[in-house]
């Protein structure tokens, strides 16, 4: 089985390994005798290359819709996983979306091959991955006349691999990188502005009874960096500070069904706190854009680095962060008017899970334990909206 994010990632580095040296001096070879045009422009079929982070490709949104109305005869062709595919379904952006089955290393074998064979003909692919090595190979085995992806100093082995590499900065806004690809070949991406116009347009809102505050919550995120999340008691602390401003408020919880007990059991512990708040845990319950039509009729946001705080800025929903493994700057675009409250504390192995193969803690997420003891001892309130700690 691959299912687990780490026997992926002992897949990728063997096997892309190998692959890297059997075919890497010969695509050296092949651009030597053939030199084919590698002008960058955009032309009939691109393919783009997610395998992991729905929160990734949302993040990626104004590139990508900076491709779309720069090149609107171009068809968009995504290659991702099951995991990834209801972002992009919500999204919008893709004629078609091809789908590379990681649940056994059989389905991942003849999945690959049958997205190889889709891929043919494509003039450019972009890869989106970091770190991956057979993403490099698909690149490579779909002949892309252009094969665009990012690099680091620790990913040398990139160079001759692609046709066009930028430069990606564990430590700035990856967002900006995003960016960087679209302006690559000619287009702009697109504003915070035209981006919540396109996500408005086409996620609705379900028709609601009037209520005097609607929160939502949404403690879980994807298998890669569990460490961001919070516990139940850190969860409790939240609530509890900020309990003064909350009138018969209605929570929502939203999320996976993987959560949905977690949100059971935190549920039971604040009930007492809140005893005029109503509760409705929607863990697993909705799919992807029911979650995000809900979102929509939200008065703010509660939650950790997810695709589904991501979402709620594309929405304008004001929102609470909170932030221990990553730095919220290399994820958070900044969004005119947007009202948000970011808690973060750089302690000195922070951040740790975009650059380090395993946390330092092994787990023991220590940046989250920290902020609550130094910081979230007094009323949420007098922080509302402002960056933490204040400037």
């Amino acid at each position: 089985m691959i299912k687990s994010l780490r026997n992926k990632k002992i897949l990728d580095y063997w096997l892309g390994g190998a692959l890297l040296i059997l075919f890497k001096p010969l695509t050296r070879l092949a651009g030597k005798i053939f030199s084919r045009d590698h002008t960058l422009v955009l032309r009939n079929r691109v393919g783009v290359l997610k395998m992991l982070g729905g929160g990734s490709l949302t993040l990626a949104l104004p590139a990508l819709l900076g491709l779309k109305k720069t090149y609107p005869n171009c068809r968009f062709t995504l290659f991702t996983t099951a995991d990834v595919k209801p972002f992009a379904d919500a999204l919008r952006l893709f004629d078609d979306v091809v789908l590379i089955d990681d649940r056994s290393f059989a389905r991942f074998a003849w999945s690959l091959l049958k997205s190889l064979i889709a891929a043919q003909g494509l003039d450019t692919i972009i890869d989106l991955e970091v770190y991956s090595r057979l993403c490099g190979i698909f690149c490579l085995f779909t002949l892309a006349r252009n094969r665009i992806g990012f690099f680091l100093e620790s990913m040398f082995w990139r160079r001759g691999l692609y046709s066009h590499l930028v430069y990606f900065n564990v430590f700035g806004g990856s967002y900006r990188y995003y960016d960087q690809i679209a302006r690559l070949v000619g287009a702009l991406p697109a504003s915070p502005e035209e981006c919540r116009r396109h996500v408005e347009s086409i996620i609705s809102k379900p028709e609601v009874a009037p209520q005097p505050y609607r929160l939502a919550i949404a403690p879980g995120c994807s298998e890669f960096g569990k460490e961001r999340m919070l516990s139940i008691h850190h969860w409790q602390t939240v609530l509890t500070r900020r309990k003064t401003t909350l009138t018969k408020p209605e929570i929502w919880f939203l999320g996976t069904a993987l959560e949905s007990s977690f949100c059971d059991q935190l549920i039971e512990l604040i009930r007492p706190i809140l005893p005029e708040a109503t509760f409705q845990n929607k863990c697993g319950a909705l799919a992807l854009e029911e979650s995000l039509g809900r979102l929509r009729v939200m008065d703010e946001f509660w939650g950790i680095d997810s695709a589904l705080l991501h979402w709620a800025r594309l929405f304008g929903i004001a929102s609470v962060s909170v932030w221990g493994p990553t730095d919220p700057q290399t994820r958070l675009r900044p969004i005119p008017g947007l009202k948000e409250t970011i808690l973060y504390e750089r302690i000195p192995c922070s951040p740790c899970i975009h650059v380090t193969e395993d946390p330092p803690c092994d787990g023991d997420n220590i940046c989250i334990r920290r902020l609550f003891e130094t910081h979230l001892t007094v009323d949420l309130e007098e922080s509302a909206f402002t960056r933490w700690p204040k400037k």
